[in-house]
């Protein structure tokens, strides 16, 4: 008897919630004052691009299941864009109810035109981070997703557990940071005038360093490689990939 009172409640459980319900939010906020901008999104990509501007442009879709369409277009209505600023600072988040909407994959992709200038701090668990034409110093993380574009700035910091990272590095004087993927390949093209020491490093992978870089030391799981006359150090990590530097 006690098992046939628990088959309608498993049955329930086990409804995959199919129905998808969407809306787009789009602002312009003021940044003439801003040093920094932070933007974070459980599940979607974030997409940054740095323009002579004073303002932020802002796009963000979000979306959100349900087992019916109704259920889906009222889960929609608890999305909301979340915003927390001071005169330097902005941050930017997706915000719902987490305990409600769980199991019901929201998500919150984010398309933003900055001011180049902008500190970054880019965050997500799910979905690729894409940057361009920033000048500022940026820092990357997302759980399962690419990390690519260009940075223009002196130092980048960009973590990935599940993903490739590529990026082009632009701009002049001496480039510091940390790259690391736990799973994937790391390929950086020097494209400006930079000067940096390269510390490479794979568990499972080929290192190779050509063009502007030129190698100082190599061996089986490590290369050493200079850029420009050398200057910021700048450490990048794979634990299963290849890492190519030119």
């Amino acid at each position: 008897m006690r098992i046939l009172l628990l088959l309608p409640f498993l049955a329930a459980c086990s409804v995959y919630p199919t129905f998808v319900a969407k809306k787009v939010v789009e602002l312009e906020i003021p940044a003439a004052t801003l040093q920094s901008l932070a933007c974070e999104s459980h599940n979607g990509a974030i997409v940054v691009t740095g323009a002579a501007t004073e303002t932020i442009k802002l796009r963000c879709e979000m979306s959100v299941r349900g087992v019916t369409q109704e259920e889906a277009d009222g889960n929609l209505a608890q999305l909301d864009l979340g915003r927390e600023a001071t005169d330097t600072q902005l941050k930017l988040f997706g915000r719902y109810p987490r305990t409600e909407l769980q199991n019901r994959s929201p998500g919150f992709a984010f398309t933003l035109t900055a001011p180049a200038k902008l500190a970054l701090q880019l965050t997500t668990h799910n979905g690729d981070v894409t940057t361009n034409g920033v000048t500022g110093p940026v820092a990357v993380t997302t759980h399962n997703g690419r990390i690519g574009g260009q940075v223009d700035g002196a130092q980048v910091t960009a973590t990935t557990h599940n993903g490739d990272i590529a990026l082009q590095v632009g701009g002049s004087g001496n480039f510091e940071g940390a790259i690391e993927t736990h799973n994937g390949d790391v390929q950086l093209v020097f494209a400006g005038a930079r000067n940096a020491v390269i510390e490479a490093s794979t568990h499972n992978g080929r290192l190779t360093a050509t063009g502007a870089a030129t190698v100082v030391e190599a061996r089986r799981s490590s290369l050493r490689a200079n850029v420009g006359t050398g200057g910021g150090k700048l450490v990048v990590t794979t634990h299963n990939g290849d890492v190519t530097v030119r």
